[in-house]
């Protein structure tokens, strides 16, 4: 992608819960399941530097894809007026 890549192990921190969902994160053996931490980059366009990294759930991370905060928020106003 030609995104810079200037992390190291240490820069990475892996909470207990997922900072977004708020689920246990646990690793799993060669399968990635709901609760596996997964790293992030806060702003795709800047790469996985320091400050713009996170460790979030698969799950958050697959929710929050290539979204833009715009169209998080559109989903999220659908779901209150469909949902009874």
């Amino acid at each position: 992608s030609g995104a810079p890549f200037e992390i190291t192990k240490a820069d990475i921190v892996i909470p207990e819960r997922c900072p977004v969902l708020d689920i246990e994160l646990s690793g799993g053996i060669g399968k990635l399941h709901a609760g596996s931490p997964t790293l992030d980059r806060i702003d795709p366009t800047k790469g996985y530097v320091k400050g713009n990294i996170a460790v979030i759930s698969h799950r958050a991370n697959r929710l929050k894809n290539n979204a833009t905060l715009r169209e998080l928020e559109a989903i999220a106003e659908w779901v209150r007026k469909v949902s009874v």
